[in-house]
């Protein structure tokens, strides 16, 4: 045999041996020992103190088009969240494109029983800084499907138990391409209620689009966990769309007539230096408890705008007016060197505090001051100023 042939039979032998091991593998996976194997390896390799992951019932395609009849996650108390048939459809080709495209991660029933023990905290790690809003992924993701039939929520986790039906798209790509995301959640009890959301954002070019709704009917779960009288039917919404550097919003929130907020945003982000604010109003007196409803009758206002410079954070203006009165702050905040400032104005309304003081009348009085230096010791000075004070017998 000449030495051409041996290189070359050598050279085969080292494309085909590791060819031959994948495919090895491959076919051990797909038989039913094998399948039981890898729940428990996946079920050993993703447990750690304190949490206990187990898988059972693997079938299908492995790991191409496959089916896990049972995942457990469980803690010192038992199990918290268990996931029943879950499935899994992707194209492992469509990595050597450098991306990851599943087309379909479902789920017949996910249930989280109750939130899990709190775990030890792991020693924290070093963070890099970054002030990219989106990951910067080896590769896009495509998600083209995930649904999850029931998705429950035990009553411990809000209170009351909850079946939902969630169904979602998604993509995560390079700057040029960003993140788009499509969901849908519907109650599927004896409350129904609905939520979408339709969200992108293209670093690249710097927009961003959110277009989220949300409806409740009466006697939901949002008004029961606040309690609002007479436990009115509930919408929300979020709309925006635009460039970060002037980009603009609304939010509405109407629970009958003593719950409305109406909001407008806005958001300018240039460089390190990002200036945000939002100009409120709202009806909140079905929040309030009833002896105070009178320092908020007829609606409160709230306009504020604030900016991040890097690390420091600037409160440029905060105003809240209300019957109650009006109150003013600015300050700014430098975590680099623990310090901060802080200027305040309070002018109450004296007719608004009268049921409160009966045996006082204060024509007029307002109370301004600083607050400023260490956050951990700030030095304070407050002044106050009444005028026409006047004592009942």
């Amino acid at each position: 045999m000449t030495l051409r042939r041996i290189i070359r039979w050598c050279l085969i032998g080292i494309v085909l041996l590791p060819l031959t091991g994948v495919a090895l593998v491959f076919g051990y996976a797909q038989t039913g020992f094998g399948k039981r194997q890898l729940a428990s390896l996946i079920g050993d390799l993703a447990s750690q103190p304190g949490m206990t992951i187990s898988v059972t019932g693997i079938s299908g395609l492995v790991p191409v088009d496959m089916a896990v009849d049972q995942v457990t996650i469980a803690d010192a108390e038992g199990p918290w969240l268990t996931l029943e048939n879950a499935t899994l459809d992707w194209s492992p080709l469509a990595l050597i494109g450098g991306t990851a495209a599943i087309d379909t991660l479902s789920a017949g029933r996910l249930a989280l029983h109750r939130l899990p023990e709190a775990a030890a905290d792991p020693e924290p790690r070093p963070e890099a800084e970054s002030t990219a809003l989106l990951p910067e992924l080896p590769l896009a993701v495509r998600l083209d499907r995930l649904a999850i039939d029931t998705l429950t929520l035990g009553e411990a986790v809000l209170g009351d138990p909850v079946d939902l039906q969630l169904a979602l798209s998604a993509t995560l790509g390079p700057p040029a391409e960003g993140l788009f995301v499509d969901a849908e959640i519907l109650r599927t009890d004896a409350t129904p209620g609905r939520l979408t959301l339709a969200a992108s954002y293209i670093p690249e070019s710097r927009q961003l689009s959110v277009d989220l709704a949300a409806e409740e009917p009466a006697g939901g779960l949002l008004v029961r966990t606040i309690d609002l009288p007479g436990l009115p039917a509930v919408s929300i919404s979020v709309q925006g769309d635009g460039s970060t550097d002037d980009w603009t919003g609304t939010v509405a929130l109407e629970a009958g007539p003593s719950l409305q907020i109406a909001s407008d945003l806005h958001l300018a982000a240039t460089g390190d230096r990002t200036r945000f604010g939002t100009d409120l109003e709202a009806i909140v007196d079905g929040v309030i408890p009833p002896d105070l409803v009178g320092l908020v009758a007829g609606g409160i206002r709230l306009d504020t705008d604030a900016t991040l410079a890097g690390d420091v954070f600037s409160l440029d203006s905060f105003r809240l007016d209300a019957a109650a009165g009006r109150i003013e702050l600015d300050g700014q905040v430098d975590p680099t060197d623990s310090t901060g400032t802080l200027r305040f104005r309070v002018d109450p309304t004296a007719t608004a505090w009268a049921p409160f003081l009966p045996n006082l009348d204060i024509a007029d009085l307002s109370i301004a001051g600083t607050a400023g230096g260490p956050i951990a010791s700030p030095a304070v000075q407050v002044d106050l100023q009444a005028l026409g004070i006047a004592f009942d017998d």
